[in-house]
């Protein structure tokens, strides 16, 4: 039976999920948080995550941001296990993350509401069999993802309206020969107004990166000079 272990199931998602796999495999339910008093009296069974408890474990669902630590080197845990299958030589990882998390930059906790670098920039790891690692310092983004996969497949897209895709294969830059110059491009970060959050938008191009709202432009960064974006250059008549 498939072993899993769901990280966050004391919130309402992690447990849905985890009473929905329970059927078919053996779940591990582990929490990230402290129980209400409700999750209490619902006799809800939980463990605190640790290494050892994901050990043996085929495969971690997150619903919550896991303990620091907790997966540093699950990456390498992946690629590992993957090395000892017969399917390793055509075999590509690709791993990412939908957002990032605050916590207390800017005096937020958790994500969704800004978009602030610390929320917007995650990690991309794309690990291709037989080719040596390498840092891409070019700034990408997941709109790349489907077109990665696609190109993986070896699947060529069309030139029609319902063929486009915006991004750009990762495989490119994975593949091109140590000192070859890698593309720059912009990229555009949309969040949509929900009840929690206002309408915002944000543009890189070089080191800049260029907030707005509802079309009026908030903020104007320099990433190269102000990782933290803590200094506002909008009012600086230079620009």
């Amino acid at each position: 039976m498939l072993k899993l272990a769901v990280i966050g199931a004391q919130g309402l998602l992690g447990r849905e999920l985890a009473g929905a796999l329970e059927p078919h495999a053996s779940v591990l339910p582990l929490a990230t948080a402290a129980l209400t008093r409700d999750e209490e009296e619902g006799d809800i069974v939980l463990f605190a995550p640790t290494k050892e408890r994901l050990e043996g474990r085929d495969a971690v669902i997150l619903t919550e941001t896991p303990p620091e630590g907790l997966l540093e080197d699950f990456m390498g845990r992946i690629l590992d296990a993957l090395a000892k299958r017969p399917f390793n030589d055509n075999t590509i990882v690709l791993f990412t993350a939908d957002h990032g998390e605050a916590f207390g930059e800017h005096g937020l906790m958790r994500h969704g509401f800004e978009i602030w670098e610390e929320l917007v920039h995650v990690a991309m790891i794309v690990h291709v069999p037989g080719v040596p690692a390498k840092r891409v310092h070019e700034r990408r983004s997941l709109i790349d993802v489907a077109p990665t996969i696609l190109d993986a497949f070896d699947v060529k897209l069309g030139e029609g309206p319902d063929e486009f895709m915006r991004g750009k294969s990762l495989l490119t830059d994975a593949l091109a020969a140590p000192g070859t110059p890698l593309e720059e491009r912009p990229v555009f970060v949309d969040m949509v107004e929900a009840p929690n959050n206002k309408e915002r938008r944000a543009f890189y191009s070089g080191p800049y990166k260029i907030i707005t709202s509802s079309g009026r432009v908030i903020g104007v960064f320099n990433l190269d000079e102000d990782r933290a974006e803590k200094k506002d250059l909008s009012e600086d008549e230079a620009l």
